[in-house]
């Protein structure tokens, strides 16, 4: 159609068209029964050949308990992991965007990593997973690696490293809603509690925000306004033969008396009631 308008010179009526949305295809992911299907297929390989099943098997646990990516799992050395401590984690150096992160171990592959470690003896800058030769794995052996496994476990699913990946995070999404879904979890704690009861007349009665043996509620100063003159000279109405500067109220003695206390006290636990003793007998 475009090469007609180009000829004939006539307007294409499809430019003003918009595309039809690219339809969204689900991620496909394991339940925990295939999976062990997928594992124990990995466990019976076709070639015979010393190591294979141990690996092939240990690649598979890693992707889908850890949720690395294809080219982070054959990148992984073994001075990334720490697999000692009660927390083992490993390092992902180079990450999507070129950004390291950190990330939890579980303990069960922490326990097959120490072991395979222990039977190797490597270098620190030595790949975690290998191949036949010895080398670091490649991608395209992974991916061999999980399409075989997948083909002797039967799985209609097209399974790849991704596929493990978007596994892993699904079953970590599905635990996280049954705990948040437990009745045994209380409520959030950033819900306001109700301040108040509706009694059966229809009146509110409202609860006291305020501790009962808190301190008394501050009475408002009713004191009148003083004049100009009694500013001036410095009296009040109530006393005006007293400065109100050199009188404390009962309520502001209660108040600096508590100052005092509460400043001593500091100090005393600052530097020592036996040096606060012997600073009080010099002076």
């Amino acid at each position: 159609m475009r090469w007609v308008c180009r000829r004939d010179g006539v307007p294409d009526p499809f430019l003003d068209l918009d595309a039809p949305p690219k339809p969204r295809q689900e991620r496909d992911w394991l339940t925990p029964e295939e999976f062990r299907r997928l594992l124990d297929a990995a466990g019976r390989p076709e070639r015979n050949l010393p190591g294979l099943a141990e690996r092939d098997r240990l690649v598979l646990l890693a992707l889908v308990t850890t949720g690395l990516r294809r080219s982070e799992l054959c990148a992984l050395e073994w001075r990334d992991l720490e697999l000692g401590g009660r927390e083992p984690s490993l390092l992902v150096r180079c990450g999507k965007g070129s950004k390291s992160r950190r990330q939890p171990l579980p303990a069960s592959l922490a326990r097959e990593l120490r072991r395979l470690r222990a039977a190797r003896q490597p270098e620190p800058t030595d790949p975690v997973f290998c191949g036949l030769e010895g080398g670091r794995l490649q991608e395209t052996i992974l991916a061999d690696i999980i399409r075989r496994a997948a083909k002797r476990a039967g799985l209609e699913k097209h399974v790849t490293a991704h596929t493990l990946r978007h596994t892993a995070a699904t079953w970590s999404a599905r635990s996280w809603a049954t705990r948040a879904s437990s009745p045994s979890i209380s409520a959030t704690p950033t819900s306001r509690p109700s301040r108040g009861t509706r009694t059966s007349t229809g009146r509110s009665c409202l609860k006291p925000s305020v501790d009962s043996r808190s301190s008394p509620p501050r009475r408002k100063n009713r004191r009148p306004p003083m004049s100009s003159r009694q500013i001036a000279l410095g009296r009040t109405r109530r006393s005006p033969t007293t400065h109100p500067t050199t009188t404390l109220s009962s309520r502001n003695r209660r108040v600096v008396g508590g100052g005092v206390a509460g400043g001593a006290a500091a100090v005393e636990s600052s530097v020592g009631s036996d040096q606060c003793a012997h600073s009080a007998g010099g002076a």
